[in-house]
């Protein structure tokens, strides 16, 4: 029982840092959510973001694609996530990820970041379009 105690323990720990890694995810506050509210959302991340790589109605999961986006001088990439939680509340957490390297090594993307201002844009989209009757 002990040995096992000992394995969740780190992966506890794991899923702490991956939530803190990924930003913080927002809820969309909705007072009751319409029956077509997995459609709305995907509309409103296919308008705003492209593609879909994950579309999971049954799972209420929706994914973009990694997109081009650029801030300042910074060239990244950026996607979004969407999910009902635990408590059947939509929520969406959106990342970047910078282009990273140089003269001596391959440009790459460096590992994703939660991006707050990113993830409130979807939200607020989200919430409007979950609001219209």
């Amino acid at each position: 029982m002990a040995d096992r105690r000992m394995r969740t323990i780190p992966f506890a720990a794991l899923l702490a840092l991956a939530a803190c890694a990924s930003g913080a995810p927002q809820r969309v506050e909705c007072e009751r959510l319409p029956p077509d509210a997995f459609d709305r959302c995907r509309r409103v991340l296919a308008l705003q973001w492209g593609t879909l790589e994950v579309v999971d109605p049954l799972g209420f999961r929706i994914q973009t694609g990694w997109n081009a986006h650029v801030d300042g001088d910074e060239v990244g990439q950026k996607r979004a996530t969407v999910f009902l939680d635990d408590q059947g509340a939509v929520v969406v957490v959106a990342e970047v990820r910078w282009l990273v390297g140089g003269v001596i090594t391959t440009p790459g993307f460096g590992e994703p970041q939660g991006d707050d201002e990113l993830t409130e844009r979807v939200r607020a989209a989200l919430a409007g379009a979950l609001a219209q009757g």
